[in-house]
């Protein structure tokens, strides 16, 4: 049977082997196969696609909880069965290929065995001193897929989103690989979120900054990236002092953990922070009075608003309870070298330590893993350091995420229906795509709030309009937190001031404007021809409405220095449910084509001299006496004659 196909076989039944295997069985495995005095050799196996890589040189791997995981291996240059040469014929096809590696005692397929899964980003070949040269491999795992490129994207914003939604979409874009990757969210709470954006950054900072601003944890442990839970099923591995660990640190720490978050809603207008206590629940003794002495250290206070858009006082909590709890891991840190080769972040080892000139052991602690560093030669001598923090804390250090720096940036109105009418308004960014959009954000005013006599809608009230091209910054430069900073004129949709720049206005969408001519009027005016011109050179205030103009008040008052002027093209009414007095100081004059005179009851003229002409006339009464009375003479006058009926 041909050698190539002996390693594909070899490397197929690899590869099922991780697919099915179990991590439970390895601190029994490695019990049961413990050989009193002896530094078991370890055995490894690197699988590309099916195909098995033989005679390897040596084999570095560097894990931490806190970055990616970062791989070194050389190979003999015949690893392909064929000869590699400076060429790299076979080689060259390695880039971006998913390595598994596998990692076992010598002599013995089955357990204990603890699997690596990275990508190889570097392939080199090496010759010297005219040696057949060797195949040198570097790569990291597969997390490094997701932090080589910023990229900006937004999830809710038309419709809230679950947070576990959110986080498979961003590890499908480009970490899955069509199932090559393995990826477990397990959240300690579900959530959703209203908004959310990747801003100028790459996925793993986005990720990162999602797992620290939700109380969640996020790192890779060898073979699975994790999404929140700290997985609990694995039994500890149970590490002597003096047998499986040559050395050993034990680090007290004083760390600032008294930290407090806030924030602020406001939608309901409500300041956010927890009455709830946070601190790090640590049972072992030198890890618990540690954390109490860091604490009564570090007595500053440390409040800082929350990395999240926080809509409840449980979102603010989850985010301080993870954040005292990355620092609070450091107060009590354990370092040590070993020859158990089976350690990886996220896995727990139970320190013992043995008496001294005692064969027994006693329980010292148990730690939760957060670093492991791995170096296997070719004989299979391994080495190996490890880190790790109080297990009992339920945290493990993770990676810093770097805050993104959000500059102002142009977007479009989409809706100003808000829900919840509070005026505010959703906006589709230049990058967004397809349904993407910001929730219903707030806008700027240069006047707004309430008062005793208003409740709602005090200040400048002006909403842009759906389709209108708007400025948006962000609260405490946060990319969750949008608000429309003002709006922008756009294509023909500007006009500007007009000549030297005379004209300022308002003008609302159906048309009624408020218009400001520098040095000659001020006008309010709509669209269908109601307008008030203050006419500032001619010094004129002018009334127009196509209709009419109805002044409505308990006393009206029409005063002038010196002409007051009323004309109607048809009727002139004036009417008073009670009286009318009209009053000139010197002429009343009235002037009309016909006139007539109706008074129900009596008519009374008194004036020093009364004078009646006419062309014709006549004076009737038609019921009773008719009389003219004098203090002295009565005249009557007439140039031809007078009739006495």
């Amino acid at each position: 049977m041909p050698h190539s196909f002996l390693k594909a076989q070899s490397s197929l039944a690899e590869e099922s082997a991780h697919s099915h295997s179990s991590i439970q069985s390895n601190a029994s495995a490695i019990a049961q196969h413990y050989i009193p005095g002896i530094n078991q050799l370890v055995d490894l196996t690197f699988s590309i696609e099916g195909k098995t890589l033989s005679y390897y040189r040596d084999f570095e791997l560097k894990q931490s909880s806190q970055t990616h995981h970062e791989f070194t291996v050389s190979f003999s240059h015949d690893c392909f069965g064929g000869i590699e040469t400076h060429e790299m014929e076979e080689s060259q096809k390695l880039v971006g290929k998913r390595l598994l590696v596998s990692m076992h005692y010598k002599n013995n397929t089955d357990k204990p065995r603890r699997y690596f899964v990275g990508v190889i980003t570097a392939v080199s070949f090496e010759q010297a001193h005219g040696n057949q040269g060797y195949l040198i491999l570097k790569g990291f795992s597969p997390t490094v897929l997701l932090d080589q490129a910023p990229n900006i994207q937004s999830f809710g914003g038309q419709s809230s989103e679950p947070l576990q939604g959110v986080v498979q979409q961003l590890l499908d874009q480009g970490y899955h690989q069509q199932e090559q990757y393995k990826s477990s969210i397990q959240l300690t709470h579900p959530r959703q979120l209203s908004y959310s954006c990747q801003y100028n950054e790459t996925p793993y900072n986005f990720l990162t900054r999602l797992a620290h601003a939700q109380g969640e944890h996020f790192f890779y442990d060898g073979e699975i990236l994790h999404f929140g839970k700290i997985p609990t099923d694995e039994k500890p591995i149970r590490l002597l002092y003096g047998r499986d660990v040559s050395q050993l640190e034990i680090r007290l720490q004083a760390r600032h953990v008294n930290r407090l978050l806030y924030d602020y809603n406001s939608v309901s207008d409500e300041k956010l922070s927890t009455s709830t206590d946070t601190s790090l629940v640590l049972k072992g003794t030198l890890a618990k009075s540690t954390y109490i002495q860091a604490a009564q250290t570090f007595t500053t206070p440390s409040l800082q608003q929350a990395p999240i858009a926080a809509i409840t006082h449980q979102e603010v909590e989850h985010a301080q309870r993870g954040l005292v709890g990355r620092e609070g891991i450091h107060v009590f840190v354990t370092t040590g070298n070993t020859t158990i080769p089976f350690l990886y972040p996220g896995c727990k080892v139970e320190i013992q330590m043995l008496q001294p000139n005692k064969k027994t052991a006693h329980y010292f602690t148990t730690l939760l893993i957060t670093e492991v560093h791995h170096q296997v030669d070719a004989l299979g001598k391994y080495e190996g350091t490890f880190k790790g923090v109080d297990a009992q804390t339920g945290s493990i250090s993770q990676a810093h995420a770097q805050s993104p720096l959000v500059e102002q940036q142009l977007g479009r109105v989409i809706s100003n229906k808000d829900p919840q009418g509070k005026g505010h308004v959703q906006v589709q960014f230049d990058w967004q795509r397809n349904n993407q959009s910001t929730a219903f954000i707030p806008v700027l005013s240069q006047h707004a709030g309430n008062s005793s006599f208003v409740s709602a809608n005090r200040g400048f009230v002006f909403i842009p309009e759906e389709g209108d091209l708007v400025l948006v910054s962000f609260i405490g430069n946060h990319p969750d937190r949008p608000f429309v900073l003002g709006s922008f004129f756009y294509g023909s949709t500007g006009m500007g001031g007009g000549h030297e720049n005379q004209i300022k206005s308002i003008r609302t969408r159906s048309g009624h404007t408020l218009r400001f001519t520098e040095d000659e009027s001020i006008e309010l005016f709509d669209a269908i021809g109601n307008h008030v011109t203050l006419d500032t050179k001619a010094k004129d205030i002018l009334l127009t409405a196509p209709e009419n103009l109805i002044l409505n008040a308990k006393n009206i008052h029409l005063q002038a220095s010196q002409n007051i002027h009323a004309f109607a093209q048809q009727h002139l009414y004036l009417e008073a449910q009670e009286n009318i007095d009209i009053k000139a100081a010197k002429r009343y004059n009235l002037t009309a084509r016909d006139s007539t005179t109706s008074i129900v009851y009596t008519a009374a003229y008194q004036t020093q001299d009364y004078r009646l002409t006419c062309e014709i006339g006549q004076m009737e009464a038609t019921k009773e006496n008719f009389q003219f009375l004098s203090n002295k003479e009565v005249e009557t006058i007439s140039n031809k004659r007078v009739k006495l009926l």
